[in-house]
């Protein structure tokens, strides 16, 4: 075997003979006979960098298909939660009115999504019960354009149908974007739109509506405006998901 050149690659072929080619500065073979492992592991560490550079460029800026979606997301939370305004502040007013404002607290144990977990719950029947409790008929903190003071179940009526509109005008804006909020502003209309029609068609009779509160035979009512109120819930839980993920 020829002797060994300190300049030239070390590896060593079939025929006991020295590689001719010059070693790389960095290593005793050549680019040729550089060891397989070497290449096979800068390829996975430049990998494993670029992908973190990326993630980490991409937090700091966004795609802008991903931020135009951010930003109408941001957009809908927002109007959904004027949307819901009238509505939402009809029902904390109740529930202080009759006591009951802990009663929401208890949204903290149902999942998003999941119906089946509130129908028949200790929320279900809690909401159900004010909205048959003849407190409905008492007077509200509302007036009238007469400055006449108006029943809480009139105010209630008087916000579901500003909401309603409002939830129209959303869903015109917002109706082809894929998110929770969109869903659930939709089932709110549908059970929006029940509740006004039985409110519609009570208040053609004055008495007998009164009568109906008497002998507790509003259960109709309470069952679609408790699962209204619960698809508001959520939409709110999700509307502050939302602007928290964006602050």
């Amino acid at each position: 075997m020829n002797k060994i050149s300190n300049n030239r690659c070390n590896a060593i072929s079939n025929k006991n003979q020295q590689c001719k080619n010059k070693h790389l500065k960095f290593s005793p073979y050549c680019l040729h006979h550089q060891p397989k492992v070497i290449p096979i592991l800068t390829l996975l560490l430049g990998g494993f960098i670029g992908l973190i550079m990326n993630v980490t460029w991409n937090e700091i800026f966004p795609p802008k298909a991903e931020k135009r979606r951010g930003d109408v997301v941001e957009r809908i939370s927002i109007e959904a939660s004027g949307a819901i305004k009238y509505t939402d502040l009809f029902l904390l007013e109740y529930l202080n009115a009759t006591g009951k404002k802990n009663l929401l607290n208890k949204t903290e144990n149902y999942l998003l999504d999941v119906d089946s977990l509130f129908f028949n719950s200790e929320l279900d029947k809690g909401l159900e019960s004010i909205f048959q409790n003849k407190k409905m008929l008492e007077g509200s903190n509302s007036y009238n354009s007469n400055g006449k003071q108006i029943a809480y179940i009139a105010n209630l009526l008087w916000n579901l149908k500003n909401t309603r509109i409002a939830l129209d005008d959303f869903l015109n804006k917002y109706g082809s974007v894929d998110h929770e909020i969109v869903t659930k502003v939709t089932k709110m209309i549908n059970m929006a739109d029940v509740v006004i029609m039985i409110l519609d068609y009570e208040f053609k009779n004055p008495k007998g509506l009164i009568k109906k509160f008497d002998e507790g035979q509003m259960d109709q009512f309470a069952d679609f405006l408790s699962v209204y109120y619960f698809h508001q819930i959520e939409c709110k839980t999700l509307i502050n998901q939302e602007l928290i993920k964006r602050r």
